[in-house]
C-alpha cells in the first residue's frame, strides 16, 4: 500500500513519525485540495421501484423499508406505482487513505503530491496508528478495504442497506485506486481529525521513487 503526500508531510512522518488521522465527514470541507475533497463522502442513494399493485404486511415486529417507510407491527401498506428514494449517510469515523498502486498516473490524481512511501509493515503500521488514537477517543479498528468506484446510487436488495457509503466513490476518483482503513469510534462523540507523532511508524514505512 503507498502513501501520496506532500515533501512537508512526508519529511515529518519520516523523521518524527507524525502522521494524520482523518474522518469521514471533514473529507467534504471545500478548503481540502483536490483529489481529497469529496463533498458526498460516505453518502449514497437508495431506490427501489415499485410497479403495479403492492401488499407488504408489518408482521409481528414492524418492517422498515430501506429507511424511507416503516409498516408498523399487524399493520398492512397497500400501494400501487410507488418509487422509494432515501438518503443513507455513514456515520462518521476515523479514515487513512492509501492506493494498492504505485505510479506516476497514480500521483498525478493528488493534488499537491510529491513523494510517495510504501507500508511494508502493514499489521504494526495500523496497530500503532490504533494505539495512539485510542488515547484520544476508545476506538475499534473495521480493517482495510477497496473503495468501490460508480454512481452512489443503489437498489434496495429488500434485506439490508447494501454496500456501506463509507466506502464508495464517484467515478471521477477511480484513477486513486483508494484502499482505506477505518477506525469507528466505541463512544457516540463528535470527532475531529488528528495528528500524532509516534516514532516507531518510521520502522514500518519506505520512500518509493516514482
Amino acid at each position: 500500500m503507498y502513501k501520496y503526500l506532500s515533501e512537508k508531510y512526508f519529511q515529518e512522518i519520516m523523521d518524527y513519525g507524525s502522521i494524520k488521522i482523518g474522518t469521514l465527514y471533514d473529507f467534504r470541507r471545500q478548503e481540502h485540495l483536490d483529489g481529497i475533497r469529496d463533498e458526498e463522502e460516505g453518502v449514497k442513494e437508495l431506490f427501489k421501484n415499485y410497479d403495479g399493485k403492492h401488499t407488504i404486511e408489518g408482521g409481528p415486529s414492524g418492517r422498515d423499508l430501506m429507511g424511507a417507510i416503516s409498516v408498523g407491527a399487524g399493520a398492512t401498506l397497500a400501494f400501487e406505482d410507488v418509487s422509494l428514494v432515501n438518503k443513507v449517510s455513514s456515520p462518521d469515523l476515523f479514515v487513512f487513505c492509501l492506493s494498492s498502486r504505485c505510479s506516476k498516473d497514480v500521483m498525478s490524481e493528488f493534488d499537491g503530491a510529491e513523494k510517495c512511501y510504501e507500508v511494508v509493515n502493514v499489521r504494526n503500521f495500523f496497530k500503532r496508528i490504533t494505539a495512539s488514537l485510542g488515547t484520544v477517543v476508545p476506538v475499534r479498528f473495521r480493517g482495510v478495504f477497496p473503495c468501490k468506484y460508480g454512481l452512489r446510487r443503489e437498489e434496495w436488495n429488500g434485506v439490508d442497506y447494501g454496500l456501506d457509503p463509507a466506502l464508495m466513490k464517484g467515478p471521477d476518483y477511480s484513477g486513486q485506486f483508494e484502499v482505506r482503513a477505518i477506525w469507528e469510534p466505541r463512544v457516540e462523540a463528535e470527532i475531529e481529525p488528528q495528528i500524532f507523532e509516534a516514532r516507531s511508524l518510521r520502522k514500518y514505512v519506505k520512500e518509493v521513487y516514482v
